[in-house]
């Protein structure tokens, strides 16, 4: 009766550390998760700002030299 205690408590404690593992492996997944999709929106952001600051650069270029034909 004792030794069937025993293996009980042993299975339980096993039970209990492969449900912690298992949350644990769970949480970090989910920051993985997390930290892509944040990654995602800042190269996003990134190739916004770049492709506005290309179109603003090629813009003015564009304006000026229309600028000096109407000149001449």
């Amino acid at each position: 009766m004792m030794a069937m205690k025993s293996i009980n408590a042993e299975e339980k404690d096993d039970d209990r550390k492969k449900c912690e593992d298992d949350n644990e492996g769970k949480a970090r997944q989910y920051h993985g998760e997390e930290r892509n999709g944040m990654r995602g929106t800042i190269i996003i952001i990134i190739l916004h700002l770049h492709t506005l600051t290309l179109s603003i650069y090629f813009g003015r270029k564009h304006v000026q030299r229309k600028l000096k034909l109407n000149e001449k």
